[in-house]
């Protein structure tokens, strides 16, 4: 391409996604990126380079975070993140989607006008727009970004043109009427678009899709890397990060028409028109090969790529005689086994202080003599408090360890020793903290799908050393959790393996209550959603030893022919 056309290209470009590109200037567009590769690989570095500056415009993704720092507030030393050279804490380099959502909200569009002019779908036909019958069915742990144009609230309709920013959490919308409808579940960090004909654009982000037995068409899904034509009866879902997209079959067919396939025919190495069938059990695996091209990979479907296709069931903890026997002989103060409760009260095991006393609704699940605490999933979510003095085991050496099983990627405190609630400021200040971090995007007081155990000398809400797991923990898993104090040193431990540890000199203050499933005892904001159970608190430091047997009795070590299936 010459200088001229190039200049050409991207100022089209830029017009079309302001939307004020004209019917000539979007045919000119179209053609230049239908028959030139040169002008693909160009327009993919632009988009690369619009992704970065809206990366690093934060603000618009989590402003409440932004104004947070930008009062100073929260800055807790931060463990196990390179300084930088001022000394402050260096947040992760942006991960590959950061340029998807403009990227893909461009190629989308593109793809839509490219479609609509050499396609035809029964169901969208160009130039109309019959109303969208469309209402988001259920939320959990929503944390919505500044991007949406709905109201969205269950029940409450939306329109065509809405567009649905989800940082965290998971939601469900039901697009269309009876058999014909469509389910659409959304998994954060997820952006979709919801077009006038009531169909998807996903700049980025786990989607499933599940299509009613009666439709009369395909339901077309606009993603980054081409249309995903979903028949009915169907259940696909898609996944769209920069340079990952798979499409995964799990009941029905699917098929993904895409202009920048290169075709597997052994004759050319150019991209072009392709169709590629997705069956029931399949999968297929999208990868930027370069020059504007995307080669496929076809393997098994994997419903555990998406959290929703995975049961709260689907792991269950058995706790046996031999381990409670073992907690018990380790003598913790506190020992919460949570196999129900009494007028209120969950009961200490190991005596008659330190009972817990419930707040708001919580649930139970498991069977009997084998059951763990719910929370965040009701209406009102619950909370434990214990109001009792913990001084004697917060003033030397302690240990904290549990047992936790969240439902999703999400911001949400497990267990969190405070003062008192401040009803002018309407929360409590910190202590101690442990809790699970969500998907958005870091910042030098939050890491994503990281468990972060917070140790603060001075009561506040900022200050402190904060240890964050060096691994992510993993949604709809038991897995174990273990803070540690022991004299100046601080360990964070999950499933008996060390991930974190730090140094603080200083002494954390007395005078504290216990809370467990949320943030403050008075307000409900930062619930922990997901599962608890075998909560254990002691006045002296676990060794790693405890730790990793405390794990294993629960976990044992598999064979490794054990572990090779569970890979696969």
């Amino acid at each position: 391409m010459t200088d001229s056309e190039q200049r050409e290209l991207i100022e089209l470009w830029l017009l079309a996604g302001e939307g004020a590109a004209d019917e000539r200037q979007l045919a000119r567009l179209n053609g230049l990126v239908e028959s030139e590769g040169e002008a693909r690989a160009c327009l993919l570095d632009v988009t690369r380079q619009q992704g970065w500056l809206a990366w690093n415009a934060a603000e618009t993704r989590l402003p409440a975070a932004m104004e947070v720092l930008a009062r100073g507030e929260e800055r807790s030393a931060v463990v196990g993140m390179r300084p930088t050279e001022a000394g402050a804490p260096a947040v992760r380099s942006p991960a590959p989607w950061a340029w998807a959502a403009m990227a893909a909200s461009l190629l989308g569009f593109f793809a839509g006008y490219w479609y609509s002019t050499n396609r035809q779908v029964a169901d969208i036909a160009v130039g109309e727009t019959p109303p969208v019958h469309a209402t988001m069915v259920s939320s959990t742990g929503a944390l919505w970004g500044p991007g949406n144009s709905a109201n969205l609230l269950p029940g409450r309709g939306l329109a065509g043109g809405d567009a649905l920013q989800l940082l965290e959490g998971i939601a469900e919308f039901r697009i269309g009427e009876g058999d014909d409808g469509v389910c659409m579940q959304l998994e954060g960090p997820a952006s979709v678009v919801l077009t006038a004909q009531g169909a998807a654009s996903v700049s980025y982000g786990k989607v499933i899709i599940k299509t009613g037995p009666h439709r009369a068409s395909a339901y077309p899904v606009e993603t980054s890397f081409g249309r995903v034509l979903i028949e009915r009866d169907a259940e696909v879902g898609l996944v769209s990060f920069g340079s990952t997209a798979e499409v995964h079959g799990f009941r029905g067919d699917a098929t993904v028409e895409s202009p920048w396939i290169k075709a597997d025919d052994g004759e050319s190495e150019e991209a072009r028109d392709v169709h590629v069938a997705v069956a029931a059990g399949e999968a297929v695996y999208f990868r930027d090969i370069g020059g504007a091209a995307l080669d496929a990979t076809r393997t098994e479907a994997q419903r555990r790529r998406f959290t929703l296709q995975v049961p709260m069931s689907d792991d269950f903890l058995t706790v046996g005689g031999d381990y409670v026997r073992e907690i018990t002989r380790a003598k913790p103060v506190a020992y919460w086994r949570f196999e129900g409760e009494e007028q209120g009260v969950v009961r200490n095991a190991m005596g008659n202080r330190f009972h817990g006393r419930l707040k708001g609704k919580i649930g139970w699940v498991g069977p009997e003599g084998n059951r763990a605490i719910e929370f965040g999933v009701t209406p009102e979510p619950g909370s434990l408090i214990v109001d009792e003095s913990w001084d004697e085991v917060l003033d030397g050496d302690f240990s904290l360890e549990a047992w936790i099983k969240p439902s999703h990627y999400h911001l949400g405190s497990i267990v969190g020793f405070i003062g008192e609630f401040d009803w002018q400021d309407r929360r409590n200040k910190h202590g101690v903290l442990l809790e699970v971090h969500g998907a958005s995007q870091p910042s030098n007081i939050r890491q994503p799908e990281r468990i972060r155990f917070l140790h603060r000398a001075t009561l506040g809400v900022e200050g402190g050393v904060s240890c964050y797991s060096d691994r992510s923990y993993q949604p709809r898993r038991w897995q174990h959790v273990a803070a540690v104090r022991e004299g100046d040193a601080l360990r964070l431990y999950m499933d008996g393996e060390l991930v974190q540890e730090s140094v603080d000199p200083q002494r954390i203050p007395l005078g504290l209550q216990l809370v467990m499933g949320q943030l403050y005892t008075e307000t409900v904001e930062r619930f922990f959603i997901g599962h608890v159970d075998e909560v254990a608190i002691y006045d002296r430091p676990l060794t790693a030893g405890e730790v990793t047997k405390h794990f294993q009795l629960l976990r044992p070590a598999k064979k490794s022919t054990e572990r090779e299936r569970d890979a696969i």
